[in-house]
């Protein structure tokens, strides 16, 4: 049986947490990071994951349910952007602007 790395802790950033006032970023999502977190939550309810309750019982797939929880604010999740000196700084949803394409 080959060995595992699932009880791992992989660390991808060195430096420390940037929290509150020290963070260097804006808070703003951009579309590349609104777009990654609609494809998680998407892959998640395809993979069995029950949908908000809230959610409109018109919205065709699961595309749109992913979006209508992520623009009205139910999804909690965070993003976590590093710097090259190794620091990382956490946002949660609930505080940056979301982005929206223009269809």
């Amino acid at each position: 049986m080959l060995p595992t790395i699932r009880n791992w802790r992989v660390k991808l950033y060195s430096g420390r947490e940037l929290e509150g006032d020290e963070r260097r970023t804006m808070p703003y999502m951009p579309l590349y990071e609104v777009y990654s977190a609609l494809k998680a939550r998407q892959k998640q309810l395809e993979g069995g994951d029950k949908v908000h309750s809230d959610c409109p019982p018109e919205l065709a797939n699961l595309t749109e349910c992913a979006e209508w929880e992520f623009y009205n604010g139910k999804l909690d999740g965070s993003i976590t952007r590093g710097h090259p000196n190794g620091d990382y700084e956490v946002w949660k949803f609930s505080e940056v602007i979301k982005s929206k394409q223009e269809k």
